[in-house]
């Protein structure tokens, strides 16, 4: 476990730092495709595939890269409507579906978390990193979020006693917390 973060780290890190370093449109895409990978992540955890939703799930998974690509673009505006749209395509799924299916609410507001949550975190990432001095405050922020999750490992591995949450993550320990 240890030798695989350190190879998966080693290996990591210099495509994420060429990208950071060359920005663009390269580093729009990867946002892009990490925007679709965590939110079907997030889908997977907390929908309820007994529903009709589904058209919903599709358009978040195409609003979400769109929000950040017009991001990309410096057009704010385009990134700001585009989640209106969205909740607007989701009120109407509820009104035409609500009769048929009883889990379309619960669907529908969960996956708007989720595009809330991820894609504009991405799009504050895309913001911070054309804005001026952009590139080194992407790399403090980078290396901010790898010393706290190497301090949180290692202060988890040596020190940690005292489970944090053992029913959502049983490795996870108050000292490794502090750790971090």
């Amino acid at each position: 476990m240890h030798s695989q973060r350190w190879i998966t780290g080693l290996t990591a890190l210099p495509f994420l730092i060429f990208l950071i370093w060359k920005g663009g449109v390269w580093f729009a895409i990867f946002l892009s495709i990490i925007c679709v990978l965590a939110l079907l992540e997030y889908f997977r955890i907390v929908f309820n595939p007994a529903g009709h939703a589904k058209v919903v799930l599709l358009l978040s998974l195409i609003t979400g890269p769109l929000m950040i690509m017009t991001a990309h673009n410096k057009t704010m505006e385009l990134t700001l409507c585009l989640p209106l749209i969205y909740f607007i395509c989701c009120g109407l799924m509820v009104v035409i579906l609500y009769n048929k299916d009883q889990y379309i609410l619960e669907n529908v507001s969960r996956q708007a978390q989720g595009l809330i949550y991820i894609p504009l975190s991405l799009v504050c990432l895309v913001l911070i990193r054309n804005s001026p001095g952009g590139t080194l405050w992407m790399f403090m922020l980078l290396a901010v979020i790898f010393a706290g999750d190497t301090g949180a490992f290692y202060a988890g591995t040596y020190l940690g006693k005292h489970k944090l949450a053992p029913s959502v993550s049983p490795g996870k320990t108050m000292e490794g917390s502090l750790g971090g």
